[in-house]
Protein backbone atom coordinates (compact mmCIF):
# COMPACT_ATOMS: atom_id res chain seq x y z
CA UNK A 1 0.00 0.00 0.00
CA UNK A 2 1.45 3.38 -0.99
CA UNK A 3 -0.76 5.57 1.21
CA UNK A 4 0.40 6.29 4.74
CA UNK A 5 -1.79 8.63 6.82
CA UNK A 6 1.26 10.11 8.56
CA UNK A 7 3.35 10.41 5.39
CA UNK A 8 5.07 13.73 4.66
CA UNK A 9 4.55 13.70 0.88
CA UNK A 10 1.44 14.99 -0.88
CA UNK A 11 0.79 13.55 -4.32
CA UNK A 12 -1.03 15.53 -7.00
CA UNK A 13 -3.33 13.25 -8.97
CA UNK A 14 -5.15 14.17 -12.18
CA UNK A 15 -4.68 17.94 -12.03
CA UNK A 16 -6.25 19.14 -15.27
CA UNK A 17 -8.79 21.44 -16.80
CA UNK A 18 -10.15 22.13 -20.27
CA UNK A 19 -7.97 24.92 -21.74
CA UNK A 20 -10.83 25.87 -24.08
CA UNK A 21 -13.43 25.84 -21.30
CA UNK A 22 -15.10 28.88 -19.75
CA UNK A 23 -12.76 28.90 -16.75
CA UNK A 24 -9.42 29.71 -18.38
CA UNK A 25 -6.46 29.11 -16.06
CA UNK A 26 -8.36 26.84 -13.68
CA UNK A 27 -5.59 24.21 -13.78
CA UNK A 28 -3.02 26.80 -12.71
CA UNK A 29 -5.32 27.96 -9.90
CA UNK A 30 -5.82 24.38 -8.69
CA UNK A 31 -2.05 23.79 -8.71
CA UNK A 32 -1.40 27.03 -6.84
CA UNK A 33 -4.05 26.26 -4.24
CA UNK A 34 -2.75 22.72 -3.62
CA UNK A 35 0.83 23.96 -3.29
CA UNK A 36 -0.15 26.78 -0.95
CA UNK A 37 -2.10 24.38 1.27
CA UNK A 38 0.91 22.05 1.35
CA UNK A 39 3.26 24.92 2.15
CA UNK A 40 1.30 26.01 5.22
CA UNK A 41 0.86 22.43 6.47
CA UNK A 42 3.86 21.69 8.71
CA UNK A 43 3.34 17.94 8.27
CA UNK A 44 4.09 18.07 4.50
CA UNK A 45 7.65 18.22 3.18
CA UNK A 46 7.23 17.54 -0.53
CA UNK A 47 4.61 17.59 -3.25
CA UNK A 48 5.02 15.11 -6.08
CA UNK A 49 3.12 14.15 -9.19
CA UNK A 50 3.50 12.13 -12.34
CA UNK A 51 2.82 14.15 -15.46
CA UNK A 52 3.15 13.60 -19.18
CA UNK A 53 4.65 15.36 -22.16
CA UNK A 54 1.96 16.96 -24.29
CA UNK A 55 4.10 17.72 -27.33
CA UNK A 56 6.39 14.68 -27.55
CA UNK A 57 6.67 13.06 -30.97
CA UNK A 58 9.53 10.67 -31.48
CA UNK A 59 11.34 7.68 -30.13
CA UNK A 60 13.53 8.97 -27.30
CA UNK A 61 11.41 10.37 -24.47
CA UNK A 62 14.41 10.54 -22.10
CA UNK A 63 16.25 12.83 -24.54
CA UNK A 64 13.13 14.94 -25.04
CA UNK A 65 12.75 15.47 -21.27
CA UNK A 66 16.49 16.15 -20.86
CA UNK A 67 16.30 18.73 -23.65
CA UNK A 68 13.39 20.39 -21.85
CA UNK A 69 15.39 20.49 -18.60
CA UNK A 70 18.40 21.98 -20.43
CA UNK A 71 16.25 24.67 -22.06
CA UNK A 72 16.73 23.29 -25.55
CA UNK A 73 13.00 22.86 -26.08
CA UNK A 74 9.83 23.52 -24.17
CA UNK A 75 6.97 21.16 -23.56
CA UNK A 76 3.75 22.88 -22.52
CA UNK A 77 2.78 20.37 -19.86
CA UNK A 78 6.28 19.98 -18.40
CA UNK A 79 6.56 23.78 -18.35
CA UNK A 80 3.29 23.99 -16.43
CA UNK A 81 5.17 22.37 -13.55
CA UNK A 82 8.83 23.32 -14.06
CA UNK A 83 7.88 26.94 -14.71
CA UNK A 84 6.27 27.00 -11.28
CA UNK A 85 9.18 25.53 -9.35
CA UNK A 86 8.91 21.78 -9.87
CA UNK A 87 11.95 19.65 -10.53
CA UNK A 88 11.88 16.70 -12.90
CA UNK A 89 13.16 13.65 -11.02
CA UNK A 90 12.92 10.76 -13.46
CA UNK A 91 10.81 8.90 -15.99
CA UNK A 92 8.27 6.35 -14.74
CA UNK A 93 8.00 3.50 -17.27
CA UNK A 94 4.62 1.75 -17.62
CA UNK A 95 2.88 4.48 -15.60
CA UNK A 96 0.07 5.01 -18.11
CA UNK A 97 0.16 2.17 -20.70
CA UNK A 98 -2.73 3.66 -22.68
CA UNK A 99 -0.68 6.82 -23.33
CA UNK A 100 0.81 5.72 -26.63
CA UNK A 101 2.16 9.21 -27.45
CA UNK A 102 4.44 8.99 -24.39
CA UNK A 103 5.13 5.26 -24.78
CA UNK A 104 3.23 4.61 -21.54
CA UNK A 105 5.83 6.59 -19.59
CA UNK A 106 5.14 9.29 -17.01
CA UNK A 107 7.46 12.02 -15.72
CA UNK A 108 7.91 12.20 -11.95
CA UNK A 109 8.01 15.81 -10.74
CA UNK A 110 8.60 17.24 -7.29
CA UNK A 111 7.97 20.59 -5.65
CA UNK A 112 10.23 21.28 -2.65
CA UNK A 113 7.38 22.91 -0.83
CA UNK A 114 9.49 24.20 2.06
CA UNK A 115 11.49 26.47 -0.29
CA UNK A 116 8.75 27.09 -2.88
CA UNK A 117 7.53 30.69 -3.02
CA UNK A 118 3.98 31.39 -4.21
CA UNK A 119 3.43 34.23 -6.64
CA UNK A 120 1.31 37.22 -5.88
CA UNK A 121 -1.33 38.18 -8.43
CA UNK A 122 -0.14 40.70 -11.01
CA UNK A 123 -1.74 44.12 -11.49
CA UNK A 124 -4.75 42.72 -13.35
CA UNK A 125 -5.43 40.09 -10.66
CA UNK A 126 -4.11 37.11 -12.62
CA UNK A 127 -1.80 34.62 -10.99
CA UNK A 128 1.77 34.64 -12.29
CA UNK A 129 3.11 31.84 -14.41
CA UNK A 130 6.39 31.04 -12.72
CA UNK A 131 7.37 30.16 -9.20
CA UNK A 132 10.69 30.31 -7.47
CA UNK A 133 12.62 28.33 -4.96
CA UNK A 134 15.17 29.73 -2.57
CA UNK A 135 17.76 27.01 -3.07
CA UNK A 136 19.59 25.43 -5.97
CA UNK A 137 20.34 22.20 -4.12
CA UNK A 138 18.76 19.14 -5.73
CA UNK A 139 15.88 17.74 -3.75
CA UNK A 140 15.93 14.19 -2.50
CA UNK A 141 13.99 11.70 -4.63
CA UNK A 142 10.44 11.19 -3.44
CA UNK A 143 9.47 7.81 -2.05
CA UNK A 144 6.03 6.84 -3.40
CA UNK A 145 5.44 4.53 -0.42
CA UNK A 146 5.45 7.52 1.92
CA UNK A 147 2.75 9.59 0.24
CA UNK A 148 0.35 11.30 2.62
CA UNK A 149 -2.64 11.42 0.35
CA UNK A 150 -3.99 12.48 -2.96
CA UNK A 151 -5.44 15.66 -4.33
Amino acid sequence: ESHHPLGRILQLIALSSDPQGPLQGLGAELRSFALLLAKVDPSIDLVIGVTRCSEFEGLDLAKYVADHQAGGQTDKTLSFHTGYGAEILRLVPDFRPEDLQNQGTGVLIQYDIKTWTPLLPDSNGSAGTTGTTSTTEPAAPAAPAASKGAL
